[in-house]
């Protein structure tokens, strides 16, 4: 038994020295591990947490500058829209009276070569600009008219340039039985006018 002892006590004082012998080294390396657990991963959060707080205001400030540039971009279409409003305007005579339209129709037609079948006026249409309760006029008149397709054409490019504001809508084009060049069409043309709000 006092062997055994002293065998445990041999071995305890062995694991002992080999303990000492390792101190040496167990205590930085328990400085380093505790210095890892405490400042190092704290402050890496902390890092990952300021780039990502930092990527956010960034995306943030993006979002404002892109907002700001739209804004923009919407002020200068308001304003063209406005400058053509204006100019739209100045082509509304202030008059309402169906002869108009037929009268602007006379004159782009002395300039090309088209037989009016027939220049049938529809019934006038009102529309109101409520913000400013403005009054605008529609006087559309049903047009048949007897021509090739190049004159056609440069009669809506001549109502497209008329003095007076002018809208086509709903044309046919059917061929021409007694002729080969020429074709029946018949379509609507509308000129506008501003209105009074009493009328």
């Amino acid at each position: 038994m006092v062997e055994k002892s002293k065998k445990t006590q041999g071995l305890s004082l062995a694991t002992a020295a080999s303990l000492y012998r390792y101190a040496s080294l167990l205590i930085p390396v328990a400085v380093i591990f505790l210095g890892v657990c405490f400042l190092i991963i704290p402050s890496v959060f902390r890092l990952i947490l300021t780039s990502q707080n930092i990527t956010q205001k960034e995306n943030e400030v993006v979002t404002v500058d892109r907002s700001h540039i739209d804004l923009q971009n919407l002020q200068a279409e308001y304003e063209r829209y406005q400058v053509k409003a204006v100019e739209l305007g100045k082509k509304l005579p202030q008059r309402l009276k169906t002869n108009l339209i037929i009268e602007t129709l006379r004159e782009i037609t002395e300039k090309s070569k088209l037989k009016f079948s027939s220049l049938e006026p529809l019934p006038i249409k009102k529309y109101v600009y409520e913000p400013t309760k403005s009054v605008f006029v529609e006087l559309p008149v049903k047009v048949k008219l007897n021509c090739g397709f190049y004159d056609f054409v440069d009669f809506l490019k001549q109502i497209e340039t008329a003095s007076q504001m002018m809208k086509i809508g709903d044309f046919v084009i059917r061929s021409n039985p007694s002729s080969d060049w020429d074709h029946d069409i018949e379509l609507t043309i509308s000129a506008f006018s501003k209105g009074d709000s009493d009328e």
